[in-house]
């Protein structure tokens, strides 16, 4: 089980760590060799600020509303019989809690990663000049 885990945490480490870190390594590089790391370096504050604020915002948003919405589900497990016989147990609200909140982080990390692309345009409006006028 545990050689597993160390394989799993190595694919995703060789999958998507490792080349995001060299695509990172040489913008990095090549911005400094021209001069302008600086830019980078806004570019890079700015896709984290985002990101970070798009992320808490959502989440806290999404975890919310399923608190509200779980606050409806009942304690005990719930069971119905079928017409065959079976007696099927609705999972309770704890069951379903660890799952609600690992789907609430992943669509909030999707929208950050979504908020996060579009650093330019908000960089373009929080500086924007105003053109045409005496």
């Amino acid at each position: 089980m545990r050689v597993r885990i160390v394989l799993v945490l190595a694919a995703v480490a060789l999958l998507f760590i490792v080349p995001a870190f060299l695509d990172f390594l040489a913008d990095w590089l090549w911005f400094g060799e021209v001069g302008y790391r600086q830019v980078y370096s806004t570019e890079i504050t700015a896709r984290s600020v985002i990101g970070i604020a798009a992320f808490a915002g959502t989440f806290a948003w999404l975890a919310l509303n399923a608190r509200f919405a779980m606050a409806s589900m009942a304690l005990a497990p719930m069971t119905f019989t079928t017409r065959e016989g079976f007696t099927v147990a609705l999972p309770t609200r704890d069951q379903v809690r660890p799952l609600v909140m690992i789907l609430i982080a992943i669509a909030a990390f999707l929208i950050a990663s979504l908020a996060s692309s579009e650093w330019m345009t908000l960089l373009l409006w929080w500086h924007h000049q105003r053109t045409g006028t005496p």
